[in-house]
């Protein structure tokens, strides 16, 4: 742990070699330890080797779930998106992570911004997967899902979005939710080509397609009406229907085997061989394309030759097949028109409005058209949001902020910003990340209000810490010095508060280190008055010797009864020692200072008799 808190730091100081040396170490011992590896995956991000820091961050993330560590894989997820935005891989991830941590709406979030950063990139593919993934946590929300199907319509996904809404019919009616299916039924096109056609209007709609070219159209059409007279028991209609098919395509092996069943004890129509096949197809584009009709329409062709009536339709269909919508015939008439083509012309040009005709009968109806902005604002409202755990937020907001992501830092505070509950830490991260984010306006407007609120006082420190940073970073000095007085007045070790205070002009009292003291004289003893210096001088006069009172009192010349108690008092100043010299008598004096009175009746003068 001790390795990993220096690896930390080196990355964090810019010294990336000892680092490295660290990790590369750490990484020897234990190579799947969860936080090397992502500590890994930061170096390499500082080196700028993006490829490599992912793969270290990814496979840190694995570890972390592996140990429901879900904090520590958010983080290093969000580090991945901070290297590769367009992760759509990685974002599901975070998605799932978030829900496994408890923040459920977080996770829909961070799906959301994935979307929005797929729109503004021109991501489709992106976008609908993103989508997808919200619908899969909300799978029960069936007024979302009906959403994404109007979202997948709004960029032409006609195909997906049609799959979407009859997964959903299926499910709403299950649930007994009539309104959602009536709904979802004026969205589903008509996907059998048209239901209200009867057989012979089918027949004539696909001898028309094929006019035009349109062969797998018409053979489309020409089933469906075989379809119909069968379940009609026309059968007889529908075995000429199935003959015109196998006229067009001899290789449909479908309308073979269904003619042989309806006419089980006809002689059966064998498959042709392939060489057969490609002579009978050739001739069947020369001979038949100019009928328009199905049975009979020999008598209305021209009496021209088989080429040069390809050749005009040919050039005639081209020019119809511009005018896709519409199928609008071309007024202009050729430039030197041949009495042959006039009279060709007029048919096909009213068989050309009769497809237009059918075509609106039969098409289904359009897919609806939504403009994206609305659908997807729409998506985003049926969304159903949960409640969060404030402090889970929090928790989250102080590993982002450790890791030195101040954005994401700041986005799982700002919703939490007003729950008292999660004061002063909410606020501190909050102002701290504008701060490191360069926002200083926005620190200033949130800590500066704050310090009025109902918080203690011994809690406010940090704000002022940061209110002062971020009057800083504003070169407001001034009040950044107000705000550093009053942490030095109430806590003047709080963090590196002292240097703040003396880069910007304050002096601070430099405290002397005290001196060493000589040792002091041993004390005095206190003053005796004069019957304690009496009787103390008696009892240890002879007891004491001139070397024991010093060198400064000579010894006397000669011995005297008389006690000199004057060159004592000489030599002992004010230090209220007994004045004794060597060889006074033993005989105790009364000098005339005391009382006469014998001692029975001085009790209470002296306390030395007690």
């Amino acid at each position: 742990m001790v390795e990993i808190e220096k690896g930390m730091k080196f990355i964090r100081e810019g010294e990336l070699e000892k680092a490295q040396i660290i990790l590369r170490r750490a990484l020897k011992e234990n190579p799947d330890q969860p936080k090397v590896l992502e500590l890994s995956g930061d170096l390499s991000a500082r080196l700028g080797r993006v490829d490599e820091a992912i793969a270290r961050y990814e496979r840190a993330v694995g570890g972390y779930n592996q140990h429901n560590n879900f904090a520590e894989a958010i983080v290093c997820l969000e580090k991945i998106l901070r290297l590769k935005p367009d992760n759509g891989e990685a974002y599901f991830q975070l998605a799932q992570a978030y829900q496994n941590y408890g923040l459920v709406n977080e996770g829909i979030n961070r799906i959301l911004d994935l979307c929005m950063w797929a729109i503004e990139n021109k991501k489709e593919t992106l976008f609908v997967e993103g989508m997808k993934k919200i619908v899969e946590l909300q799978a029960k929300n069936y007024p979302l899902r009906l959403a994404f199907a109007k979202v997948l319509f709004a960029i032409n996904r006609n195909s997906e979005a049609e799959e979407e809404l009859k997964r959903l019919k299926t499910e709403a009616a299950e649930a007994g939710q009539k309104d959602l299916v009536n709904e979802i039924d004026k969205l589903l096109p008509q996907t059998d080509g048209g239901e209200e056609l009867d057989p012979k209007s089918r027949v004539e709609l696909g001898n028309l397609l094929y006019e035009i070219g349109s062969k797998e159209e018409a053979i489309t059409e020409f089933k469906q009406a075989v379809a119909d007279l069968i379940e009609a028991g026309e059968v007889d209609e529908a075995e000429q229907i199935l003959k015109r098919i196998i006229e067009i395509d001899p290789n449909d092996q479908e309308a073979i085997k269904q003619l042989n069943e309806l006419k089980p004890g006809a002689k059966k129509i064998e498959e042709p061989a392939e060489t057969e096949t490609k002579e009978v197809t050739e001739k069947k584009e020369v001979v038949e394309e100019p009928s328009p009709l199905s049975e009979a329409p020999s008598e209305e062709v021209a009496p021209t030759s088989p080429e040069s009536e390809k050749e005009e339709g040919v050039e005639l269909f081209e020019d119809l097949k511009k005018e896709v919508e519409g199928f609008i015939p071309t007024a202009e008439e050729p430039s030197e028109p041949e009495p042959e083509e006039t009279k060709e012309v007029t048919p096909v040009e009213g068989q050309i409005a009769d497809i237009e005709f059918l075509l609106k009968e039969t098409e289904a109806p359009a897919a609806p058209s939504f403009e994206l902005a609305k659908v997807f604002d729409d998506f985003r409202s049926r969304i159903t949001w949960t409640t969060d755990d404030p402090n889970k937020r929090v928790e989250l907001a102080k590993k982002a902020f450790d890791a030195e992501l101040y954005d994401v830092a700041l986005n799982f505070v700002e919703k939490i910003r007003e729950d008292k509950s999660t004061w002063p830490t909410s606020l501190e991260i909050t102002c701290a990340s504008l701060v490191k984010l360069g926002r200083y306006n926005e620190a200033i407007k949130i800590a500066g209000p704050s310090l009025l609120e109902d918080i203690p006082e011994e809690k406010k420190t940090e704000l002022r810490y940061i209110l002062a940073s971020a009057y800083e970073g504003l070169g407001d000095f001034e009040n950044a010095m107000r705000e550093i007085e009053r942490i030095m007045k109430d806590n003047p070790d709080y963090k590196d508060i002292k240097e703040h205070y003396q880069l910007m002009g304050g002096e601070i009292a430099v405290e002397k280190e005290p001196e060493e003291k000589p040792i002091p004289p041993s004390p005095a003893p206190p003053e005796i008055s004069a019957e304690k210096e009496i009787v103390a001088s008696s009892e240890v006069a002879p007891e004491i010797s001139s070397h024991e009172i010093g060198p400064e009192i000579p010894p006397p010349v000669e011995p005297s009864p008389e006690v000199q108690t004057e060159p004592s008092r000489e030599s002992f100043p004010e230090q209220g020692y007994p004045s004794i010299i060597e060889g006074a008598p033993k005989e105790k004096k009364i000098p005339e200072t005391l009382s006469d009175k014998p001692p029975e009746e001085r009790e209470g003068e002296n306390i030395a008799f007690l």
